[in-house]
């Protein structure tokens, strides 16, 4: 990763040193607003909803709906009643020469590393959607503003039942990936070319889409700093995500029909 030096403002996330980069999370907290970064997350502590359980990975599913029509990619769906698999549309801008952000193959490879990454909360994801776009041809920006173009691209393209990523073309600032959390906007996660490989990357978006804040951690999948070991989640945020799940996304999970 690049070695660029970034800078932590206090309504605005710029971080990472050395092998370092950062991710955000944006909230809307009024139909006034645009859409923010999350950034006082490092001390928030967790609510009496998000109190820990003895094993998350076997925190029942409720009333699971049931698969969507088959599909050619790997399902993540299996026999455990306590397993959590979920739906994801990617997404994938083409540049000038057609050439995608991530290609289909690309896409799978990403989707069984997070799945690697998960299975510490027994989720796991599989690719149902697989789409290039050109950008100008549906008026939108190779290159968009986050910051001002982010809930456009997400409304061209969420359809309700899946999660969505959409791999954009650079976008040459701090910020590196954006997502709405849980019941705050419209979904999806939007996320600049050069991270969109990268399973710690996405997956730490996931995190968010999945009600998770960031951490101090370095060691922890939710630090702002994204780096080789930010891989692991506590039994309290796998308590979140699972109760985000059920609570906000009941209708992209899959269970066995």
């Amino acid at each position: 990763m690049s070695s660029k030096k970034y800078f932590f403002f206090t309504l605005f996330l710029a971080l990472t040193v050395t092998t370092f980069c950062l991710t955000a999370c944006d909230s809307a907290p009024d139909s006034h607003s645009q859409a923010q970064v999350e950034v006082n997350t490092s001390n928030r502590q967790p609510t009496s909803n998000e109190s820990a359980i003895s094993d998350p990975a076997n925190n029942p599913v409720k009333e699971l709906p049931k698969s969507p029509p088959s599909h050619s990619y790997p399902s993540c769906i299996n026999s455990d009643p306590n397993h959590i698999c979920i739906g994801i549309k990617m997404v994938s801008y083409q540049d000038n020469a057609g050439v995608p952000v991530i290609t289909e193959a690309d896409t799978l490879k990403l989707v069984d590393q997070m799945n690697q990454l998960w299975s510490q909360c027994n989720i796991a994801y599989q690719l149902e959607v697989y789409r290039t776009v050109n950008p100008r041809a549906l008026n939108l920006t190779y290159s968009p503003d986050w910051e001002t173009e982010s809930n456009y691209v997400r409304e061209k393209f969420n359809d309700d039942s899946r999660f969505l990523v959409v791999a954009v073309g650079p976008w040459n600032v701090a910020t590196i990936a954006v997502t709405m959390m849980p019941e705050s906007g419209i979904y999806g996660t939007i996320v600049d070319k050069q991270y969109s490989h990268n399973p710690l990357t996405v997956g730490h978006e996931l995190g968010h889409y999945q009600g998770l804040y960031h951490v101090e951690d370095t060691n922890n999948l939710m630090s702002a700093y994204i780096g080789s070991d930010t891989k692991g989640l506590t039994t309290s945020q796998c308590t979140v995500a699972r109760n985000a799940d059920q609570a906000s996304w009941p209708m992209m999970m899959r269970m066995p029909n």
